[in-house]
């Protein structure tokens, strides 16, 4: 593994949901953990029901693995990078190595 290629630094946050005075459940973000990724694959495009291309906007994040970051879950966390929010559409554990996690980033639309 190229550490050289690990030059950008990235924040997965976790959702935590708790429940306000009147039953409501509330959606809060924290910052779970910080980390050198290789960005790759920073465009793509989705073909829709009608046939048309829909570009979005995302990339791959590799990482490098740990026991921390390995017990992520893609619908409770999200990656914050250059101060833009992206969702985490899935998790690849690269053949279970434990050498690399590469999380697939979708940018959230406000």
């Amino acid at each position: 593994m190229n550490v050289a290629l690990f030059n950008v630094v990235i924040m997965i946050q976790k959702r935590d949901v708790t429940t306000d005075d009147i039953g409501n459940h509330v959606s809060t973000w924290h910052d779970f953990y910080k980390c050198h990724a290789t960005i790759s694959a920073e465009s793509g495009s989705v073909q829709a029901a009608d046939g048309t291309k829909l570009e979005t906007a995302g990339f791959d994040a590799t990482i490098r693995w740990c026991a921390k970051a390995a017990g992520l879950k893609a619908d409770e966390a999200r990656v914050i990078f250059n101060d833009e929010v992206y969702t985490i559409s899935a998790i690849d554990h690269m053949n279970y190595k434990k050498r690399s996690l590469k999380l697939k980033c979708e940018k959230v639309k406000l």
